[in-house]
Order: structure tokens, then sequence, then C-alpha cells
């Protein structure tokens, strides 16, 4: 059993640790990949109520977290997630995790991401554009 608290003090040797292939103790990918699900959630449920309520309020189980605070926090994962997608699809490394989130389920949870961003972006537009995926593929220049 760890206790680890994952902030942005300690996410840079965390995702360090997660590439190099130490502490495989740690399942650093499921942190990870937790981590953002949860927090993809909860910005998820602010910018609803908020839509609905026009007024900013905080998820009632979510902590001391600002809906703000969720959306700088969903940008920072996603680009951990984007790292390690460009990680996988560029390496013949044999670390465990690699097996366990492929290229193409990163590539999800990033596209899950960018939907939860554009919709805070698009909060208070009572028309908003329609989300359209990104072609990772262009980013990595493959």
């Amino acid at each position: 059993y760890h206790r680890l608290h994952l902030d942005i003090v300690n996410l840079c040797g965390f995702v360090e640790s997660m590439f190099n292939g130490k502490g495989q103790e740690l399942r650093h990918a499921e942190v990870i990949w937790n981590s953002t699900d949860s927090v993809m959630n909860q910005l998820d449920e602010d910018i609803e109520r908020y839509i609905a309520d026009r007024a900013p309020q905080e998820s009632q189980n979510a902590g001391h977290l600002t809906m703000e605070a969720r959306y700088r926090t969903l940008s920072m994962l996603r680009n951990v997630c984007l790292a390690a997608w460009k990680f996988v699809n560029s390496t013949r490394s044999s670390l465990p995790w690699i097996e366990e989130y492929t290229a193409g389920s990163w590539i999800d949870v990033i596209h899950e991401c960018d939907e939860s961003l554009h919709n805070y972006h698009n909060r208070d537009n009572s028309r908003p554009p329609r989300f359209r995926k990104h072609n990772l593929t262009a980013i990595s220049g493959e």
C-alpha cells in the first residue's frame, strides 16, 4: 500500500519515473488515468451545474478545488496523457504499463479531456460550437 499526494510539486518527478521505469511498485499510468478521469468528471459536473444555474458552484463531493482550478488541473493532466501517448508510440520499451495502457486508450482519454475543456471554454455560450476531435497523428509528426 502506498499513499501518494500527487500535486504540481511532485508531478514532474512522478511522470519522469513512469517513463524511466523507476518505482515499478507504483502503478503510474493507473494513477494518471484515474486522476484524469476523476478531475474530468468533477469539471463536467461543475459545468452542468453552472449552465443550469448560470452561476459558478462547486461539486458537492470534490473537495476544495474551484471549477477554474479543476480546468487547470485537467489541462495539465491532459498534457501528461499526451506525453504518455507519444512515449508509447515512440518506444519499444517493455515497461508493464505500456501493455495495459495502449496508444489507442491514451487517445481516447485525450479526446475526452479535450471535450471537457471545450465545454468549459463554451460554458457561457448559449449555442456552443460542435466539439471536433484533434488529429493526434498530425501532432506527433508521423
